[in-house]
């Protein structure tokens, strides 16, 4: 008999059609004895865990198949109504499964709370909860591709921080049925919501975290660093799982970990379209969020309202007339806000170094000031005619660059910049860490807490009368007498005057002239005023509230420098009268305080002044021996040399051998002084009044003056003092 080919081809299909069906009923029967042998596991797990209940083996065995009858049965209708899923390997699983008492719980508690912990830190650290306008610390603005990393990277990170998506599934869907043979043995519904909550708990705050780390970040790069560390920290559970799997930690923690791999978990059918809405929901506020800061970045809200400005003047002199307090304004330049003083004429803008085209967000720039002629002169060429300016930068926020780090110009025609001596730029926003009064309208008013200073920073209110320290000179060397006694100036409102925040003081010489001391910026200076320099005003040489009313609204530059120099109206300016100068009065430092006391002075730089080099105006010339006191005694200025203040009058009792109005002076170290008793400045043998008489009265060749005021030698010069050989007794 002819086989064909064709026979041959059917015989062999016959033979693996055969095969397979015998190799699927193999299959069949072997998963049947493996959900048996899985039956008896699950009830011997369940005698033991269950003394009360507990059978002889052989019997469940002989009872093994009925049993697992009525399990298919019950599978049957929980298939119906739950969904089989791998449950997944991490420690909160062990959490839900592991027995309280067994290790492989307390691993999982641990590195749950470990989980939970870290990003709790971080965010403490992050936010500030005291700053109620900004606790997050978000920047004033970031580039455009600073946020488009950002909305990516939050996509990610709630797409990728799964831990939060499982807990919130897990927890909606609630624990799977205690009946059911796929149930873990030590699995509770306790345990299961205790898993899960610290799941989305541990979820939630590295979201919170890794948005507010989104939020603050200002370049792509840091955003990128920030996003690595804590991708890191949310594998902690992860690691730890595989590291019990593989044995690190206990032989119970392995057997666990081996349990949890390939377990199923029941899960109520349906929400597949909610978890997809969750993913949507979650991911839309986040970026919401994200997107509604983003807008208040756009609008300014967290930039600086107030800045605190004062000026060095190693460069230009003038700059530091310019110090003072510079508010926010909505007029936007290469996106960054503008700054202007209270005249609207001093300005901070920014200047991109480009020409603001579609890739202006990777530009970088600076920040310049400059003095515009009026308040509504443009701006925009102030990025190449300025004072001085920021190095470069590519940030947002004026506040970015240190005032050490400014360039100035010695002539604004110059092309050269130097760094600046001193700058100092501060955020005045006014808030319980910025000032010790009250804010009103985000300003820092002392109103009535005896405080003094632009942030109330002063506790002592200022000396009310200003004269020189006896060991040193009075105002001297210009030319002309002038006073060294200053008196405390009051407005018409019978407060006390200020000038950049510090206090006027002012001594009147005759119907004519006033020599006034005066902060203007960084410096007090000394100069005097007659009727001529300040028309409209004359009557103010009667009254002095008048004038220091004048000098309180008074901008040096606006009112004084440029209508002379700029306008050419001569004689309006004082400072041609400018005679002496102070050392520095820096915001910040040990030198800042409220009263011009124990400064050192200069003469001015008395210049041919022009419209060329009206600049150096405030030029120092050569320093004088002078330095200023209080002249009255208080806490903090107390009586020197055992001196007693009189508590009436706040002058100081001297005592014997000292003078000046702290009683500075000792009279026997520098006896020659016109301001000593004459016994100590016209000691000789003659007179019987040498020094030695002072240190021991009963020398031989002293006279008696106590016993005997009339004997030769005892001069005038002791009367009023109570010291051994002095005529009479010291009165006041």
């Amino acid at each position: 008999m002819t086989t064909s080919k064709e026979d041959f081809s059917n015989e062999d299909n016959n033979v693996e059609g055969d095969t397979r069906n015998n190799n699927i009923r193999l299959l069949q029967a072997t998963d049947e004895q493996a959900g048996l042998n899985n039956s008896i596991r699950r009830r011997q797990r369940s005698t033991t865990h269950d003394p009360e209940s507990a059978v002889d083996t052989d019997k469940q065995i002989v009872h093994a198949s009925a049993l697992d009858d009525s399990d298919d049965e019950e599978e049957e209708k929980q298939d119906k109504r739950f969904a089989k899923e791998t449950m997944t390997e991490n420690v909160f699983s062990l959490i839900y499964i592991s027995p309280v008492d067994s290790s492989a719980f307390w691993l999982g508690i641990f590195v749950s709370l470990f989980q939970i912990v870290m990003p709790s830190l971080a965010l403490l650290d992050l936010i500030i909860f005291s700053d109620d306008k900004n606790p997050l610390q978000v920047p004033n603005s970031v580039s455009l591709q600073v946020r488009i990393i950002g909305a990516m990277a939050l996509i990610l990170a709630v797409s990728q921080y799964w831990d939060f998506m499982e807990a919130v599934d897990r927890i909606g869907h609630g624990p799977p049925p205690r009946s059911s043979p796929y149930t873990p043995v030590g699995a509770t519904d306790w345990k299961f919501y205790l898993a899960y909550t610290m799941q989305f708990i541990m979820g939630t705050l590295f979201i919170i975290t890794i948005f507010t780390l989104v939020v603050q970040s200002t370049t792509v790069v840091g955003m990128f660093l920030n996003f690595a560390a804590l991708e890191f920290i949310t594998h902690v559970d992860d690691v730890a799982f595989a590291l019990g799997k593989r044995g690190y930690f206990t032989d119970s923690i392995k057997v666990a970990c081996e349990e949890v791999e390939g377990m199923v978990f029941l899960r109520k059918k349906g929400g597949r379209i909610s978890r997809r809405f969750q993913i949507l929901i979650i991911t839309g506020s986040v970026l919401g969020m994200f997107g509604l800061i983003m807008l208040q970045e756009e609008k300014g809200q967290f930039d600086c309202r107030r800045i605190e400005v004062q000026f060095g003047d190693g460069f230009i002199t003038l700059l530091q007339v310019f110090s003072g307090i510079y508010t926010y304004q909505r007029d936007f330049y290469d996106g960054r806000p503008v700054y202007m003083d209270e005249r609207r004429r001093a300005v901070f803008r920014y200047c991109a170094n480009g020409d603001g085209g579609i890739f202006s967000f990777a530009e970088s720039g600076y920040w310049v000031f400059n003095v515009r002629p009026d308040e509504n002169s443009p701006i925009e060429e102030m990025c190449t005619n300025y004072m001085a300016r920021s190095p470069d930068t590519k940030g947002y926020d004026i506040l970015e660059q240190p005032g050490n780090r400014w360039l100035a110009k010695h002539r604004l025609t110059d092309s050269v910049e130097y760094l600046t001596d001193y700058f100092n730029i501060i955020c005045a926003d006014c808030d319980a860490s910025t000032c010790n009064g009250e804010c009103v309208n985000d300003e820092c008013l002392c109103l009535e807490s005896g405080r003094f200073g632009t942030h109330c920073q002063f506790t002592e209110p200022p000396c009310v009368e200003t004269d020189y320290d006896r060991r040193t000179s009075p105002f001297s060397g210009a030319g002309s007498t002038y006073s060294s006694d200053y008196y405390l100036m009051r407005n018409s409102g019978n407060e006390i005057a200020f000038s950049y925040n510090r206090p006027i003081y002012s001594y009147v010489i005759g119907d004519d002239e006033v020599d006034i001391l005066m902060n203007l910026g960084r410096r007090y200076f000394m100069f005097y005023l007659t009727p001529s320099m300040i028309d409209g005003v004359q009557d103010a040489y009667q009254d002095g509230a008048l004038l220091a009313d004048y000098l309180e609204q008074v901008h040096p530059y606006y009112d004084w420098i440029e209508p002379e120099f700029v306008y050419g109206q001569n004689g309006t300016t004082p400072f041609h009268r400018a005679v002496f100068v102070s050392d520095p009065i820096d915001i910040g430092t040990a030198t800042d305080n409220i009263s011009p006391l124990g400064l050192s002075w200069a003469r001015v730089n008395r210049l041919e002044l022009n419209s060329e080099n009206y600049f150096d105006i405030f030029l120092r010339g050569g320093s004088i021996d002078t330095v200023l006191l209080c002249a009255t005694c208080s806490k903090n200025a107390p009586c020197l040399n055992n001196g007693m203040c009189n508590a009436n009058s706040n002058f100081c009792e001297c005592s014997f051998g000292t003078t000046g109005r702290l009683c500075e002076k000792d009279c026997y170290e520098v006896p020659d002084s016109k301001y000593c008793p004459r016994c100590f400045a016209d000691y000789t043998f003659d007179s019987r009044c040498e020094l030695e008489c002072y240190s021991n009265p009963r020398a031989s060749d002293c006279p008696d003056c106590r016993n005997n005021p009339e004997a030769p030698g005892c001069v005038d010069c002791f009367q009023n003092f109570t010291a051994p050989g002095c005529k009479g007794e010291r009165r006041f």
